[in-house]
């Protein structure tokens, strides 16, 4: 029983994990994508712009919802609650040590 629960935990900090590295991964393509498209708001700009939040959206949900999700349908509604809250706790951890990071090096 207690194997099960520590790798229920392990998937949840995981993927709270994955989906703060993925968050830093775009924040430093992002003004990548700025200086490739230019100043001018294009519509091709924009629809690469909507394609990524899309695709951010569906990783993120997939990330952060997708094993919860799982155990809801396997009717583990207990398992599933603690699970989102296991990864969003996780995920505030993420953006205290990153905030914390920035202030230590500026």
């Amino acid at each position: 029983m207690f194997k099960k629960e520590q790798n229920f935990y392990k998937i949840a900090v995981l993927g709270a994990v994955l989906e703060g590295l993925y968050c830093i991964f775009m924040s430093w393509l992002l003004p990548t994508f700025g200086h490739l498209f230019g100043s001018d708001q294009n519509s091709l700009s924009m629809v690469v712009f909507l394609l990524v939040l899309v695709f951010s959206v569906a990783l993120s949900g997939f990330l952060i919802l997708g094993y919860p999700v799982y155990l809801a349908i396997q009717q583990k509604y207990k398992e599933a609650i603690i699970g989102i809250l296991v990864s969003l706790v996780t995920l505030l951890a993420v953006l205290l040590l990153t905030f914390g990071s920035i202030l230590l090096l500026t």
